[in-house]
């Protein structure tokens, strides 16, 4: 400090607590928990004990998905030393034992939660990471009392061999087991991949198949003949069922419904389905001109270090890359070269300029305004259907109600990608058109105080829809009495005669359910806490919208993956992989 400085500091007056400039201070740091740095020493206060400075470093391992050796580099052991100079650094060996046992506490807690979990669902997906394959699974539910949406990942195991469909029936089947969900799950969400499609139809029972059943059981029992005794007896030969059931591989396996991912499917659309729309010649010869001229734009920048630095000095940013495995970040790629050209023409034809490229004819960059404008809707939707907190099945039907009528509205504002609008919505119908004679979707739906019967388009999808929840309802208040009067029955089971010769029928009447249904398509919240005061709608939304649109969670896990399996940590074997990547997941478990 400066003498005057030092002089005009020395005047003032002296607070309670402060030291003057130039004096030594001997009394010890006041905060105990942090260490305060004393000359070229560290003095020992603060200090904290050695399972507590265990408990830190293994969670910097698990959290910032460090490898189990960096706990005996030199470099860490002089910070931790110079931290906590008594203390011990926990060695690798140790610090692997550390995270055996941290995950097995996590995986019992787990259990413990999904315990008194009464519906859940899980995703299921194939990854595949330095020549080795992983099977990945989560599991996702609603708790009961708060309406909020939990997550966690069941596993990422090694899955050797041939990704076939009984192998991939074998595992999942496996992961529920060990958890005791098999009976909870009501729907798993995977990719479009034939393997899973195929394991899924041989040893699972799709929603739509459960519910055509169940119809041909109804119309059966109506239509049957009850005066021809014959008919209803009927002889089998149980030594052919048994040899049968011996033989048969559909047996082997018992795999909850399935559904195959949302996203993945508008992905088709939006890739292979708008395609098609190339079959219009002028819209071919526009497309292919525009997206050569985009993708020798991309190229360029990848490959080239100075081409990158014209683009950032000419318009002072960088462009977006499209990513070969989402679609998403075509439509990201493109949609920043027409903010660009809207705001700065001159400027991007600076940059074709200077990279001696061909630069964009004014239709070009018309058509480039209109691709973004026909296939912004679809882009919308897949981020609403990948959301992970805040989304549910009954999303759906909504989502593509909404995409379908956008498409509509904004084929009459264009001029050249007419043909692109008709394609991508004979893909909706194509591969979503069974989707809304789903009943469980329609009730999903319904269910979600955000779209009611809002989404309906027309009066008779509308009756339709309020004639589903209405049953449900009904189903819902019969089952509720049944399990109270179950219960009452257990309570007092003195007296057999009186409990056979019950006459009290203390059913709800279907008043109630039509009262509770007014008032909750009434009723103008949006927000899910409304759903308490509507106790049958409230386990209707449970029960319909656990599952999600989309296996996007499970893609997430895979990416924590990659960022723990890389090609320097070799020696990391799969067993550590898996309890790294789940503890890193599962942190709420910890």
């Amino acid at each position: 400090m400066h003498p005057s400085a030092l002089k005009e500091r020395t005047h003032l007056p002296k607070r309670k607590g402060e030291e003057l400039p130039g004096t030594s201070r001997k009394k010890a740091c006041v905060d105990d928990n942090v260490p305060q740095a004393c000359g070229s020493g560290v003095r020992p206060t603060g200090l904290v004990t050695q399972a507590r400075l265990d408990t830190l470093i293994i969670d910097f391992v698990i959290e910032d998905m460090q490898s189990f050796s960096v706990v005996e580099q030199p470099a860490f052991v002089r910070l931790i030393h110079s931290l906590q100079p008594t203390k011990k650094v926990i060695n690798r060996k140790a610090a692997v034992v550390a995270v055996e046992k941290r995950f097995e506490n996590m995986m019992g807690k787990l259990v413990t939660e999904l315990e008194a979990v009464k519906y859940l669902c899980t995703t299921a997906d194939i990854w595949t990471a330095h020549n080795r394959g992983f099977f990945g699974t989560t599991v996702h539910w609603i708790e009961a009392s708060t309406l909020c949406r939990r997550s966690a990942a069941l596993g990422c195991s090694r899955f050797r061999g041939r990704h076939t469909y009984d192998a991939i029936a074998s595992t999942l089947e496996q992961v529920h087991v060990k958890f005791g969900i098999a009976g909870k799950v009501v729907v798993t969400i995977t990719d479009n991949g034939s393997n899973f499609l195929k394991a899924f139809r041989l040893f699972g029972t799709s929603p739509a198949d459960t519910e055509a059943s169940v119809q041909d059981e109804a119309d059966s029992g109506e239509s049957g003949e009850g005066d021809n005794s014959e008919n209803d007896v009927e002889f089998t030969d149980m030594q052919a069922v048994m040899d049968i059931s011996n033989t048969s591989a559909e047996l082997e396996y018992s795999l909850p419904p399935h559904r195959s991912c949302a996203s993945h499917t508008l992905n088709l659309v939006a890739t292979h389905d708008a395609k098609m729309a190339t079959e219009d010649q002028s819209y071919k010869k526009l497309y292919y001109s525009t997206m050569a001229k985009c993708s020798a734009l991309w190229n360029k920048v990848t490959r080239s270090v100075q081409a990158a630095e014209i683009v950032h000095d000419e318009l002072g940013m960088s462009l977006i890359v499209p990513n070969e495995t989402r679609w998403n970040s075509q439509y990201d790629a493109v949609d920043k070269i027409r903010t660009i050209a809207t705001t700065s023409e001159s400027k991007l034809r600076a940059v074709f300029e200077k990279l001696s490229m061909a630069a964009f004819r004014p239709n070009e960059l018309t058509f480039v305004s209109e691709f973004c404008a026909v296939m912004k809707p679809v882009a919308t939707a897949l981020d609403i259907l990948q959301a992970d907190k805040n989304c549910y099945l009954g999303f759906l039907l909504p989502t593509l109600i909404s995409v379908r009528s956008k498409l509509q509205n904004v084929q009459g504002g264009v001029k050249f990608t007419v043909p692109l609008v008709r394609a991508v919505l004979r893909g909706i119908e194509k591969r979503f058109g069974h989707c809304f004679d789903d009943n469980e979707l329609v009730l999903a739906a319904c269910t979600l105080p955000q779209f009611r019967l809002r989404w309906c388009g027309d009066d008779e999808t509308r009756e339709r829809a309020r004639g589903l929840l209405k049953r449900e309802l009904s189903r819902a208040a019969h089952s509720c009495v049944t399990d109270d009067t179950l219960t009452q029955q257990d309570e007092q089971s003195d007296d057999a005669d009186e409990e056979f010769f019950s006459f009290d029928n203390s059913t709800p009447t279907q008043h109630c359910v039509d009262q509770e249904l007014e008032l909750y398509l009434s009723d103008e919240s949006k927000h899910l806490d409304c759903l308490q005061k509507f106790p049958l709608v409230k386990e209707l939304f449970l029960k319909f919208n656990t599952g999600l649109p989309s296996s996007a969670p499970v893609e997430r896990l895979f990416s924590a993956g990659g960022q723990i399996m890389t090609p320097r940590r070799s020696r990391l074997n799969d067993e550590h992989f898996e309890m790294l990547l789940l503890l890193k997941s599962n942190s709420s478990f910890k």
